[in-house]
């Protein structure tokens, strides 16, 4: 009786390895070639052999390409295996932060036991297990935007305040998630918090500030200066307006920056909001939120004012 016939796995070449590369960078990883039916013994040939150029233990790209700092994040997280994610300053570049993303290149493993090392890679093995479920950026891990500003702070709290600034723009983020996840993880005494902090209420100054701490700090402001009673979110001619002096025909807004040129049908809806309000009979008075915390008796002087010129009734 004849043997078997005996099969071979074809040679490693750099069509094959080409052809196994995955992802929007084209990385070719060790692991899907070994789960191809190669051997780890094929991968160091050609490796030895030029087939590849290897960026990461058991990543490779094909040789004579380069890889941008996207990429190289993107090897490392790959090498760092399942469960890893970009953090930190590569999360935020990740997102479109100003920020240098791969030098080091940042990674969090939820897996604090882990020893594994990297080159050029710092590892971050957080105590503080809260806001890690990640999302996906070009195909790769990342932390969520509420956990990398979090983070960031720990590692770079100088470039807090723009990344901040760029994540609300982009719509990334709001003050008031912020606002709620400083809350959340201030009770675990973690770093990153005071840098976060410090960003949001800088920038909240040139902010309309979420609708709880309006109200509070309008209520303190009316008390402090003995304003005419207000309402909150009041709703007159068809539109909700921040507050509505009580029995007269005078309601008073908070602005924000990013009402500015930054949302071209936000600046139509306010004018023809605005426009429409007046021809109802109603006078609006716009404060910045920076207006309201740091002169608040200007604010109170011109309310005052405005009230005694325009108080009849409706």
């Amino acid at each position: 009786m004849g043997a078997f016939p005996q099969f071979r796995m074809a040679r490693l070449t750099p069509d094959i390895l080409r052809s196994l590369a995955i992802g929007p960078h084209q990385l070719i990883h060790r692991d899907v070639v070994l789960a191809h039916g190669h051997s780890a013994h094929s991968w160091r040939t050609a490796r030895a052999n030029g087939f590849f150029d290897e960026v990461m233990p058991g990543i490779g790209i094909e040789t004579g390409r380069s890889l941008d700092p996207k990429g190289l994040i993107a090897a490392a997280v790959t090498a760092a295996g399942d469960g890893a994610m970009a953090s930190h300053r590569s999360a935020a570049f990740l997102y479109g932060a100003d920020v240098v993303g791969h030098e080091p290149i940042d990674v969090l493993r939820a897996d604090r036991q882990t020893t594994l090392t990297l080159p050029n890679t710092k590892f971050h093995r957080p105590r503080d297990m809260m806001d890690l479920r990640p999302r996906e950026i070009d195909g790769i891990a990342v932390t969520n935007p509420l956990r990398t500003l979090l983070d960031l702070g720990v590692v770079s709290r100088w470039d807090v305040d723009r990344t901040l600034q760029i994540f609300v723009i982009k719509g990334l983020v709001t003050f008031e998630s912020v606002d709620k996840a400083l809350m959340r993880h201030s009770q675990h005494g973690r770093h990153g918090i005071v840098a976060l902090r410090s960003a949001l209420h800088q920038l909240a100054l040139h902010e309309k500030a979420p609708d709880s701490v309006l109200e509070e700090e309008m209520a303190r402001l009316a008390r402090r200066f003995r304003l005419p009673s207000m309402e909150f979110h009041a709703r007159i001619a068809g539109y909700e307006v921040d507050f509505l002096l009580t029995g007269t025909n005078i309601y008073l807004e908070c602005e924000g920056w990013r009402y500015h040129g930054l949302d071209k049908d936000q600046f139509e809806f306010d004018r023809e909001r605005t426009a429409k309000l007046l021809a109802a009979g109603f006078i609006g008075v716009r404060f910045t939120w920076a207006q309201i915390v740091r002169r608040p008796s200007m604010v109170a002087q011109q309310v005052k004012d405005i009230y005694a010129r325009w108080k009849s009734p409706r």
